[in-house]
């Protein structure tokens, strides 16, 4: 027994120093970061552009996987069930990973089978009106949707724009009647038609259409004015202090990766969008560098849930 005991623990010495060493030497071949959205969009930039930064890092090829569809499930399904050794990571944003298993209840929790390596980015929203609507600023919009009903547009049933809307119509005390679209860019060519009456919108693909005088911006969603539309107030200088509503974009691996892999990917990850080249790729995407490592990124985690879940629960969009 004594033999057996000393066999068994020798082979459990034995792999743990496997396990280091292969810690030690990751990565040594091809990594792949799965994207949940389309190529050519936001997201899929961002994910680019860490590929590039960890690719160059690294010195292994590093490329980026576009699988789209079922809000964001078939991505984050695909990495959660890869091996969890580094090489296969999600980027990661709040509506595929926190919002959509709070909708719908029935499908599963990525949180509990992916671990948070680095939140990237984040991009706020602009609330926008026709330009011929009778208010002007968000008290005057307050007031109005009081008297009169009032429609807004989002890219979708549960995305951050709809919750935005609705997040809106809790801390403003007001009624709107929600109208769904099946993207973002539909709702902007409503508002510009004067079809819609509100609606919310990324920064970036919006910024055009403001400064050009289509629509009517009247706050943004971040807690501080965004650099692309200056003159925007934000919710919270107009008396919404926690009104807040970001995209944010982010590494995630699989459950049981390796701490000593997701220190390595996550140092890797902040030190290259740190470099003027990454950030001037950042900012002409009209994104914002966040940069937090695992443990405030599953802080940032935790917020978002009990935010999201509480407005939920309030308004009963769960399924």
């Amino acid at each position: 027994m004594k033999y057996l005991a000393a066999v068994c623990f020798g082979f459990v010495l034995a792999m743990q120093a496997a396990s280091t060493r292969a810690d030690d030497n990751f990565p040594s071949k091809t990594i792949r970061i799965v994207v949940s959205y389309a190529a050519g969009g936001t997201p899929d930039s961002v994910a680019r552009i860490i590929a590039e930064q960890l690719s160059l890092k690294f010195k292994h090829s590093v490329f980026v996987e576009n699988r789209p569809g079922a809000n964001g499930a078939i991505a984050s399904d695909n990495v959660a069930n890869s091996p969890a050794d580094g090489y296969s990571l999600l980027l990661a944003s709040d509506g595929p990973v926190v919002i959509m298993p709070l909708l719908k209840k029935g499908i599963a929790d990525p949180l509990k089978r992916l671990v948070p390596v680095n939140l990237t980015a984040e991009s706020a929203f602009v609330l926008m009106a026709r330009n011929d609507l009778e208010a002007v600023d968000l008290k005057s919009l307050l007031h109005l949707a009081k008297i009169k009903k009032l429609t807004y547009g989002s890219a979708g049933v549960g995305s951050q724009h709809h919750l935005a809307g609705e997040l809106l119509k809790a801390r403003g005390g007001i009624d709107l009647i929600h109208v769904p679209y099946k993207g973002a860019a539909e709702v902007l060519v409503d508002l510009m038609g004067q079809r819609l009456d509100l609606g919310f919108g990324g920064i970036p693909p919006s910024t055009p259409y403001i400064t050009g005088g289509n629509v009517r911006p009247i706050a943004v969603t971040s807690e501080v004015r965004n650099q692309k539309i200056p003159a925007v107030p934000t919710f919270k200088e107009l008396g919404y202090d926690g009104y807040r509503v970001v995209f944010w974009v982010g590494i995630m691996a699989p459950a049981g990766t390796p701490p000593a892999v997701i220190a390595k990917l996550n140092d890797a990850i902040t030190i290259g969008m740190k470099t003027p080249d990454a950030k001037g790729k950042l900012e002409k995407l009209g994104v914002d560098l966040v940069n937090l490592g695992p443990t405030e990124f599953a802080k940032r985690l935790d917020l978002d849930k009990k935010m999201w879940s509480d407005l939920i629960d309030q308004t009963g969009l769960g399924q």
